[in-house]
């Protein structure tokens, strides 16, 4: 049963909300005393990742927890996350007897050609690779007669179910059997995770032939948030063309909010960033040719057919020098420009840039475009696993100008472990690079 929280410190959200996993924080504790393994179920946004590896340092002595990540981006993120939020709470801080600035120092990650481990560091968080050699190392020198240093192990987005969840899920239970005296406490952790196939997993006799291990159930909660799912009415032939016009749909709905589109590699996400920038630097130019017809028309306010007006002073040299002052175009370049002004389907812009704004559902009217489109400023990041992880980060990096939009072109590295900022649409195109068994291949 849920319990109120006791005043304590606690980690909320931008909109003051308590994060989930604080509600449960007795509940918690109380079950991962009296068991072998946990299964926790929790709703995403709860705080499952970092907030749990928090409570147990706050309410086990001797504490030493490792989080398995599938991935290094998630390892390294959380563990800079989580290092902040311990710094707040005062009883980390009372416990350890540090001060907040020493604090950090607790939480470590190790990932591929990174180790941030330091003496006094009680949480790290390690991809599942990373932990899987450590285990096999420890197997090969004695069999598991002697456990891994940590207190806690706890295996996070466990649904996943790569190869190597799967060998240290049997791993743990191995060691978690062998040797009774001392064995570090399990929690296996998902936002979906089918909670009954492991517990009949782990409370099986037989299995390895040794004792049978205490096994649990928590399920947090967590403000969900309403989602409207939209699907393509016919398969799509151009993805990239698909995925580009939909984002430019997203940004006619959302001046603010960041645009996250999945996509199935890298050479995808690099055609679809070159798409971008060229149609929102042609979306640009175009704002701000509307913004020079506005101008131009301010001056021929007084004149009740300005076209002809126009025609009148190119034969003036002093207009014309200060019209070219103003706007910088040429003869041809104006002319065009002012005729737009009365012909809404000729926009000052090229065909490509019409054809996906139609294709957008974008009306083609100049002042709805420009008051639209004017002066927002657009981001572009790409991410996935093998980039750099200062390149990774900049996802949480806040933009020089707070009002500029970010458009994050993902692999599916984002789609668990860690939350990108701020999102308000996402546009998957479905596919994906995976590895498979085929069988009869030749």
């Amino acid at each position: 049963m849920q319990k109120k929280c006791r005043h304590r410190w606690v980690s909320k959200t931008e909109n003051g909300e308590i994060l989930g996993c604080f509600k449960y924080e007795d509940q918690f504790v109380r079950l991962l005393k009296r068991n072998d393994v946990l299964i926790l179920q929790g709703d995403t946004g709860c705080g499952k990742s970092s907030i749990i590896p928090h409570l147990i340092l706050r309410n086990f002595e001797n504490s030493n927890i490792i989080v398995t990540q599938p991935r290094r981006l998630a390892a390294v993120s959380l563990a800079k996350h989580v290092s902040k939020t311990l710094s707040q709470d005062p009883e980390i801080r009372s416990r350890f007897n540090l001060p907040a600035s020493q604090v950090p120092n607790l939480v470590g990650y190790r990932v591929r050609f990174d180790n941030k481990v330091a003496k006094e560091t009680k949480l790290v968080y390690a991809t599942d690779g990373i932990f899987f050699m450590e285990l096999l190392q420890l197997w090969a020198a004695n069999g598991f007669a002697s456990l891994p240093k940590y207190s806690v192990i706890i295996i996070d987005e466990a649904h996943e179910r790569n190869v190597r969840i799967d060998l240290l899920l049997m791993m743990m239970y191995y060691m978690l059997t062998l040797n009774p005296e001392i064995r570090p406490k399990l929690i296996v952790m998902s936002a979906t995770i089918d909670a009954e196939s492991f517990i009949s997993y782990y409370k099986n006799e037989n299995f390895f032939n040794k004792r049978t291990l205490t096994v649990s159930t928590l399920f947090i909660s967590a403000k969900l948030y309403e989602r409207i799912i939209h699907h393509t009415a016919l398969p799509v032939e151009d993805l990239i063309r698909e995925s580009v016009s939909h984002v430019f749909k997203s940004l006619k709905l959302y001046n603010e909010g960041n645009v996250l589109v999945f996509g199935s590699g890298i050479d995808f996400l690099n055609s679809v960033k070159a798409s971008l920038e060229y149609y929102l630097e042609e979306l640009a130019q175009l704002c701000n040719n509307i913004k020079i017809v506005r101008e131009l028309k301010k001056i021929f306010d007084d004149h009740v057919d300005f076209m002809a007006t126009f025609v009148e002073i190119q034969e003036d040299h002093a207009k014309i020098v200060y019209l070219q002052s103003i706007c910088e175009f040429t003869y041809d370049e104006l002319a065009s420009i002012l005729n737009s002004i009365n012909d809404t389907t000729n926009l000052p812009c090229s065909s490509d840039l019409i054809d996906l704004l139609i294709d957008s559902d974008i009306d083609l009217e100049i002042n709805y475009i420009f008051d639209n489109f004017f002066a927002r400023n657009f981001d572009i990041l790409l991410l996935y696993g093998s980039q750099s992880i200062s390149e990774q980060q900049k996802i949480y990096q806040t933009p020089d100008d707070v009002a500029t939009q970010r458009i994050v072109l993902s692999t599916n590295i984002a789609e668990t472990s860690l939350t990108v900022p701020n999102v308000c649409v996402v546009v998957d195109s479905g596919y994906c690079f995976c590895s498979a068994a085929v069988e009869g291949w030749e």
